[in-house]
């Protein structure tokens, strides 16, 4: 998430002639795979699912559930009044990344907008 990239959240839940149980989770991006119970090559076939936000498919090993987790927006915020302050705030706690953009020096500065992640 901090690539800000699209990555792939895979959770076992209906195992079938495997030692997996229901609950194993694999995560991966375009980068790595992060598994305490699936190996990399387990997983690799839901490598080829459809781009839906989520779904199940069988696998040789069971049934799965497929998430596909996309990076929180980016907000620009033009203009750092005060009706920015509480929507700048919304957009914190949605998980966005917040940049508030304003050619006053009095408004755009770090003491008034503490949660913008950057201030232009």
């Amino acid at each position: 998430m901090d690539r800000r990239e699209e990555c792939r959240l895979t959770t076992l839940i209906n195992p079938q002639n495997t030692d997996l149980k229901i609950g194993a989770r694999a995560f991966q991006d375009k980068m790595k795979f992060f598994s305490d119970d699936f190996s990399a090559d387990e997983i690799l076939e839901a490598n080829g699912l459809s781009e839906s936000p989520a779904k199940t498919e069988t696998l040789s090993f069971g049934e799965v559930f497929v998430e596909t987790i996309k990076p929180p927006l980016d907000l620009l915020i033009f203009g750092a009044g005060f009706d920015a302050l509480p929507l700048i705030k919304f957009a914190k706690e949605l998980g966005w990344r917040v940049t508030a953009i304003d050619h006053r020096p009095a408004f755009a500065n770090a003491e008034r907008l503490t949660e913008a992640d950057e201030i232009i």
